[in-house]
């Protein structure tokens, strides 16, 4: 088996610093849309459980509520002009699906 790797050099714009943790969110919400769109075909999403705040999630389940809650975040009118108590909320329940399911992607 011949495993094939492309390097590719990534530059890094001076805009997508000016603010790191949106360019982190933009970055997450592409990223998991391709996970999404290529794990559905080669594993089953649905075997492994996680629990949140008393319920029971698959892993379909929380990268979905990932995509939709990153999708809400990079959206630079809700996130440059919503209140920071609700950002707080989405940004921290986003980070506790990750840890969750970190291992499992």
């Amino acid at each position: 088996m011949k495993i094939i790797t492309k390097k590719k050099e990534e530059k890094i714009l001076k805009e997508e610093t000016y603010s790191l943790d949106y360019t982190l969110i933009k970055w997450l919400n592409k990223h998991l849309k391709a996970y999404y769109d290529y794990a559905n075909k080669v594993i089953d999403m649905t075997y492994h459980k996680y629990k949140y705040k008393g319920k029971t999630y698959t892993l379909e389940q929380i990268v979905k509520k990932l995509i939709d809650i990153t999708g809400a975040l990079s959206n630079e009118d809700y996130y440059f002009g919503e209140d920071g108590a609700t950002l707080v909320e989405l940004k921290n329940e986003m980070y506790d699906l990750l840890k969750l399911v970190h291992f499992g992607l």
